[in-house]
Order: structure tokens, then sequence, then C-alpha cells
């Protein structure tokens, strides 16, 4: 990098992110029933409350923004779901499965109670014909819980999924000429919205994910826009909505928990929101729009060319297919962005070579799935990604690939820029400036955070150009002193490593003399890391090791390029070059 290009001060912007603290939540982490329901007669008095004016139809059945899985609907219809209890029958009371719910894993029992086995089963071509069954399986429930389930089977999150489920899937169930049986299912609708209703304030105060609160949202807005006398309903929810995306997302619409599995489910809720308007005729509101382009936004600026999204704040894991599905419903284009900057993430895009760094701050405290990533990047040529981050890596635990070092950025000491703790990031990356421009060469992005300003007095910068061909990236990592320890010289003599995790499908090899690695696509294409200059440091050494990637939940082996040394004084910088190889 040449030029005052370099100076972030002649960058055509500058943006200054500090760790925010979430407003706070009055209840408990989770949904708890209210104390009147544990008071003898408690229960009963409450669905006393539940009580109100019999709707006699349905106003329509939006189109649902996903349905199941057809190959688990087939399981249900032969009464043997995928993940039966080990050891147990495995098999359904195909009249009541009900009855059968001990011999269930828990998440098979779960799946029941929110009827996604109705979405599984609507998957089918042939759906229709299982008509017969699924309205066996409503009587079952309705006879047990139609009017009151109990904090069980009536918890809030289980209402709206089933909610949704009927609302979307009816056709289905309410094809019967049992019309007992539909004023039944319609009634039902009713009183689980009057819950749901009910249970609002509780929901929005309790310190649960947002995507789960917004499910409860939109399975009340929707019975306010579905069933008739269902304004005061409808109201509650579009207020709450209001409240809950203020909560959730900043000013752009990306979620502030930077993570893009966050977004991809909001709008898939939003979605289904909007399709209830559409399909009752009405206009959808235009916050409501526009928080949907924002969140799709959001999302196209951390996928890939192959249509998967960069191992980011715990993202990735995601099928290119679902997320097309989820961008579809929000009416947005399905095409990857260019270039871009929302919710902390850079995009950089020249020809064939992507770039995106995460110049945002750590989510907000408190967030138990948040990663300590600052200045992390992933890189790619056309589909092949080449530089990326390990992603989850839930299977090998729960912190693992939340820490600095699963990431490719620079590492301190071999301590995480933050700690990382079960319930969230703890302290000390408080801070973090980003900056970007554009010039002859190309376009700039980087930034710098406060991660080791505490323990080290040192702060790191990353600097990063991408040509306008996209044939070269160069950057530079340095570790500048920072705070009163930078006084006493505590930078120092410190370890650092800065790590390039590479993908699976891309091979490594050392040049001779150590100053380079070259890499191969599987399609054959070279790219060639090289360290082009250094000060401030010693025993600097370049080298491959061994790492892991996490592709869909499953853990796959593969390689890191990473430079070591130790700090000789600050500033140490470390400059170093990705550029492709013609031939």
């Amino acid at each position: 990098m040449t030029g005052t290009a370099c100076d972030p001060f002649a960058a055509i912007e500058v943006t200054e992110w500090r760790r925010r603290r979430p407003p706070a939540r009055r209840g408990a982490r989770n949904w708890r029933p209210p104390l009147l329901w544990r008071l003898p007669g408690g229960e009963r008095l409450y669905r006393l409350r539940l009580n109100g004016r019999h709707p006699l139809r349905l106003l329509g059945s939006p189109e649902a923004v996903g349905l199941g899985d057809p190959v688990r609907g087939a399981g249900w219809l032969e009464g043997r779901p995928e993940g039966a209890a080990p050891g147990a029958s495995g098999r359904l009371d195909l009249d009541d499965p009900w009855r059968t719910m001990d011999d269930l894993s828990p998440e098979v029992a779960v799946a029941l109670e929110r009827f996604e086995w109705l979405l599984d089963i609507a998957a089918l071509p042939d759906a229709a014909r299982a008509r017969p069954l699924i309205e066996r399986w409503m009587k079952a429930w309705l006879a047990r819980y139609g009017r009151w389930g109990g904090p069980g089977a009536w918890r809030p999150d289980w209402t709206a999924a089933r909610l949704k489920a009927w609302f979307t899937c009816a056709p289905l169930i309410l094809s019967s000429a049992d019309l007992v049986y539909r004023s039944a299912v319609i009634d039902s609708m009713a009183r689980q919205a009057r819950h749901l209703h009910q249970q609002l304030d509780r929901i929005l105060a309790a310190a649960i994910p947002r995507p789960e609160q917004a499910s409860v949202v939109v399975a009340l807005g929707m019975a306010g826009l579905l069933l008739p006398y269902g304004e005061a309903w409808r109201r509650a929810a579009l207020d709450a909505l209001d409240e809950l995306l203020a909560a959730a997302l900043d000013a752009d619409a990306a979620p502030r928990s930077r993570r893009a599995g966050d977004a991809l489910a909001l709008i898939a809720e939003l979605a289904l929101l909007a399709n209830t308007f559409s399909e009752r005729g009405e206009e959808v509101p235009r916050r409501l729009l526009s928080t949907l382009e924002g969140l799709a936004a959001f999302v196209r600026l951390l996928r890939h060319e192959d249509g998967r999204l960069g191992h980011f704040q715990g993202a990735g894991n995601e099928r290119a297919s679902e997320v097309e599905r989820v961008l579809k419903a929000a009416r947005a284009s399905l095409r990857p962005a260019g270039r871009a900057a929302r919710g902390g993430y850079h995009r950089l895009k020249a020809r064939r070579s992507l770039l995106i760094v995460d110049l945002g701050p750590p989510p907000p405290i408190g967030d138990g799935r948040a990663h300590a990533a600052p200045l992390a990047l992933e890189f790619a040529d056309g589909v092949q990604r080449i530089i990326v981050n390990l992603g989850p890596l839930e299977a090998a635990g729960p912190t693992l690939g939340r820490t600095t070092a699963a990431h490719s950025t620079l590492v301190v000491g071999d301590r995480n820029a933050c700690e990382v703790r079960a319930d969230g990031l703890g302290p000390g990356l408080e801070q973090v400036t980003a900056f970007a421009g554009e010039g002859e060469e190309g376009w700039l992005v980087g930034g710098h955070h406060d991660g080791y300003r505490r323990r080290f007095g040192l702060r790191h910068e990353r600097r990063l150009l991408l040509t306008r061909d996209g044939t070269r990236l160069e950057g530079e990592d340095a570790l500048l002193a920072a705070g009163r320890a930078a006084a006493r010289g505590n930078g120092a003599g410190h370890a650092f490593a800065i790590r390039f995790h590479l993908h699976p499908e891309i091979e490594a090899a050392e040049t001779r003399g150590g100053e380079s690695v070259l890499l191969k696509t599987p399609s054959g294409r070279l790219w060639r890391f090289r360290l082009e200059g250094l000060e401030g440091a010693l025993d600097l050494v370049l080298r491959i090791e061994g790492s892991l990637h996490d592709e869909a939940g499953e853990l796959r082996p593969t390689r890191q390029v990473v430079v070591e040394g130790r700090i000789a004084a600050p500033p140490m910088r470390c400059r170093w070059t990705l550029a492709r190889l013609e031939g």
C-alpha cells in the first residue's frame, strides 16, 4: 500500500463503534408462568380469561415462508419420526401420537407439540392424501389441550409455532366435513391468541432471544388479521413489533447481535407477517417492508458467491438453499452484494475476488453466542473460498469457535481479544474504529481495536487494500502503543500470531526461504501469500499449521498460514500480500 490512501484519516469514511449494553429486560432469562397459575385454583381463573367471542371462520391462509422436511413428513405418516428415543419402540400411535410421548426423544416431542410435523407433511407432494390422519391427530390434540394446555403444551413459543402452522396449513386441517371439529379448531386458535396477548408483556420483558420473541409477536399479529374480532391482537402485535425491532436492530436494520442467523430468522418471521397482510388484501406496513429490505441487505453482504454465508459470529452453517429461500421470501435480490458496509461488516468485490471483513464491535454484553473476532477476514476467488474463519465448531465444545485464534486475525500472547465466557464476552474489547476509502489502486478498508490495551498496552490495527482487478490483496497488521500501560513499555517482548485459516479444499506449500506460501484451489488457480516488510519484531516465522473447519456442522481438518514473532518495541508492523499468479 502506498501514498495517503493508507492513512485512515484521509479515507472517505471513519466509523467509531463502542460496545453496546443491551436495554435492561426485567424478566427471567426464559418465560415463566405467572404467579396466578401457582395459586390454588389459579389456572382455572386464567382459563376464564381466555374466554371470548367465538369466531366462526378463518379469513385467509397466507403462504408459508418455508414448509418442513418431506423426508421427515414421510416418517411421521409411517409413525416413525426421525429421532425416536434409543431403546424405545420408536413408533407413534397413529390415532393419538400424544399417547406415545414417553417413547420419543425430547427433540421429536417438541416437534410434535409445535406442530412441526404438520409442516413436514405439508411439504409432501401428495400431502392432501394425509388429511384423514391430520384430522385424527388434530382431534386428539384438541381433546387434550384445545381449550387450555397448561404451561407445558401452551408455552408461548410452542403456541406461536403451532398457530403459525395452523394458519399456513389451514387447507389441510379445515377441509373436513365435520363442522364441530372445524369450530373447535377455530375456537382453539382464538383461545391461543388470547393467551399470547395476555403474556405478551412478560415475553417482551424476558431475556430470551429476539427471534423467539418475534415468533410470538408475529403469531399474534397473524391471529389479529385472520380471525374475526382480532383487532386488539393486531394492534398489540404491531406495537410490540415496533418495540422489538427498535431493540433488536440498528439504524440500518442490521441485527445488534451482528449474527446472520438472527437476520435470517427475523426475515422468515416478518415475511410471514407480510404475506398475511397480502393475503387479506391489505397494504403491508412500510416499516415492515423497510426492515425486510435492511435485513436482506445485511445477509447479502455476508453471502459468498457459492450462496452460503461467511463464518462470522457463528454464521456459515446455513445451507445455500435455505439462505436463498429466506431471501426470496423477503422479495430481495438473490445476487450477492458488490461493495457494501452494514452492521459493522465491510464487503469488497473486485472481479472474481471477494473480501469480507469484520470491522464492528462485539455483540452486546450477555450474548452467550458472541465471538471474540475483531478485524477477522474471509477471502474468496469466485465460488472458491481461500481464507476463512473456523465457524461455530459447536461439535468441538461451546467456546472453541468463539475464540480469537479461531478467526483469521491477529492474536497477542495467545490470549483472546476479550474474555470468552459461557454467558457472553467479558471486558476488554470495548471500542473498534473502522475506516474505508477508495484510491487509484483499489479499495481500502481497515480498523483498529482496543482488546489488548489493558493487558498489553497495545492496539491492533489492520489495513487491507484490494486492487481494482482483484488479483492482489495487500495487508498490514500493526501493534501500536496504547493507553497508560504503553508508557511503561509493557508492549515489548510479547508474542503475537497472525492467523489465516484456509478452506479445506485449498492446498498449501511453503516456498524456499520461508517468505511465502503457495495456495492452490481445486480448479488449479494459484495464489501466493508473501511477507513484504517488517518492523519492530523479532524471531519472525512464517509456517503452515493444522486447523479445523466447520462445514455445515461437520468438522473437517484443514491448514492455516501463521505469521509468528515477538514484539521488539511498538510500533510493530507486518506487511503481507496475497496475489494471484498468472497461468
